[in-house]
């Protein structure tokens, strides 16, 4: 199994509360395969919670957002900005309601 270096706690950290909140196992999650995103999928509520959560979580912890950003401050706004983005590009995909 792959350490967690200190480069990466932050993200892997966000990673592990996004399997955890769809019932995915963090440790058997090939996140070196393509598409990996597409093997969860999550209600938009609770992508909606976990966006939230990752906003207050990178807003909140200036060694997060020196990791994922280069930086040590963000505004909440840019934050929001930024998680939107993680999320179009990271996120597991959305389950359609019928």
């Amino acid at each position: 199994m792959k350490q967690i270096t200190e480069t990466s706690y932050h993200l892997e950290t966000i990673f592990a509360n996004m399997c955890r909140v769809v019932g995915a196992n963090y440790h058997k999650v090939d996140k070196s395969a393509d598409n990996w995103y597409m093997e969860y999928e999550w209600a938009s509520e609770v992508e909606d919670e976990f966006k939230e959560w990752m906003i207050n979580y990178i807003w909140k912890m200036p060694k997060a957002t020196k990791e994922m950003y280069g930086r040590t401050r963000m505004s909440k706004r840019e934050c929001a900005l930024a998680v939107s983005m993680f999320l179009l590009n990271y996120g597991w995909k959305t389950k359609v309601e019928k």
